[in-house]
């Protein structure tokens, strides 16, 4: 027997050491383990090269379905930012409100003066003068963050 590699070589040593620990017998079942396992790998190495190639043939190979008609579509143009679409710089200097006393505002409505908002937690409060007062809870007690 010729070796010619390292692994060849040390695949045969354990071939070696199981036969002079494990008898003959068990030696045979080691081998029958290697051949399923190859076996099983060529299985699945022809599967994937079968789906490999029923994948490219349907979709490279012309004439088959969807048939379908397509029709052109044009786009029109957006509209020029002019008047109250104007780009300007009002948000630039904005300030932070209520920050830190307020975790996720979702959205806000004003109500006879008084501003409202969905807070995260499912918490509605009502906001007067920098002050935050509870309304009411949707949801469990628990908080899932």
């Amino acid at each position: 027997m010729n070796i010619t590699t390292n692994s060849e070589l040390v695949f045969v040593f354990n071939l070696d050491v199981h036969k002079r620990w494990l008898g003959h017998k068990q030696l045979f079942n080691v081998n029958q383990s290697f051949k399923s396992s190859r076996l099983k790998m060529g299985k699945i190495a022809t599967l994937v090269f079968a789906s490999v190639v029923v994948f490219l043939v349907v979709t490279y190979l012309p004439g088959l379905p969807p048939y379908m008609e397509f029709t052109a579509q044009s786009i029109t143009p957006p509209m020029e930012l002019k008047g109250a679409l104007a780009l300007n710089e009002r948000l630039n200097n904005a300030e932070h409100l209520l920050k830190g006393e307020i975790k996720g505002p979702e959205s806000f409505a004003v109500h006879k003066g008084s501003l409202y908002s969905g807070l995260h937690g499912g918490y509605i409060v009502k906001i007067v003068a920098s002050k935050v007062i509870p309304v009411t809870k949707f949801g469990s007690s628990q908080c899932y963050c």
